[in-house]
C-alpha cells in the first residue's frame, strides 16, 4: 500500500501510492477529509488494507502461519549479565505508535486532536474505548453526536471540534492533573 520512502504519520497520511485511485486522500492528506469528502467507500478499502497488513507479522499468529517463532515481546537478557537491552524491542514500540495512529490522536502547533477513523466496531467495549493520553484518561464514546468534552479541576468545557486547545493541551503534556479526563464523542 505505501512505496518506499512514504510515511505515516500520527493522525494524517501525508502521501498513498496505491492500486486503487485515492486522490481525495493523497490531495488532502487526513483521513478526516477523506472521510468528509464522501470517499467512504476509500476509508473503508484503506482500513482493509490497514488491517490485512497490521496482522501479517508479529504476535497476530500462530508459528504455523508466520512461518517461524513468533517475537517475545520483552528485551532479552542473559542469566549471568546485569541488564543489556532495558526497555521494548522495536516491534513493540511499533505497535504503540500505530495505535496511537488508529486512535486517532495528533499534535499540531500544540493542540492534541482526537479524528479516529481507523477504528471499528470491534475496537468498542459497550459503546467505548478507554486509554490514557500523557496519563490522562481518554475515552472515546459511540454516539449520535461527535464533540469532546473536557474535564478540568474547575471546569467542564464542551464544543462540538474534538480539539483540545493550547492551553488545556500544555497541562495534559506537563502531566499535572489539571486536565482530569477528556471524553470524546465519535
Amino acid at each position: 500500500l505505501l512505496a518506499v520512502g512514504e510515511r505515516i504519520s500520527l493522525g494524517s497520511l501525508e502521501s498513498l501510492s496505491s492500486s486503487e485511485s485515492l486522490e481525495s486522500l493523497s490531495s488532502s492528506g487526513s483521513l478526516e477529509s477523506l472521510s468528509s469528502s464522501g470517499s467512504s467507500g476509500s476509508l473503508e478499502r484503506l482500513k482493509e488494507h490497514y488491517k490485512a497488513i497490521r496482522e501479517g507479522i508479529g504476535s497476530h499468529k500462530q508459528p504455523e502461519e508466520y512461518g517461524s517463532f513468533p517475537f517475545d515481546p520483552y528485551s532479552h537478557t542473559p542469566s549471568m549479565a546485569g541488564v543489556q537491552q532495558p526497555g521494548m524491542t522495536g516491534q513493540v514500540k511499533e505497535d504503540i505508535l500505530n495505535r496511537f495512529f488508529e486512535l486517532g490522536v495528533s499534535v499540531d502547533n500544540g493542540q492534541i486532536t482526537f479524528c479516529p477513523q481507523m477504528l471499528t466496531a470491534a475496537d468498542f467495549t459497550d459503546g467505548e474505548l478507554s486509554f490514557t493520553y500523557c496519563n490522562t484518561p481518554v475515552i472515546y464514546r459511540q454516539g449520535e453526536k461527535q464533540g469532546i468534552m473536557i474535564e478540568t479541576e474547575e471546569e467542564s468545557i464542551e464544543s462540538q471540534y474534538a480539539v483540545v486547545g493550547k492551553r488545556l493541551a500544555a497541562h495534559v503534556f506537563a502531566r499535572d492533573g489539571y486536565v482530569r479526563r477528556i471524553v470524546v464523542s465519535v
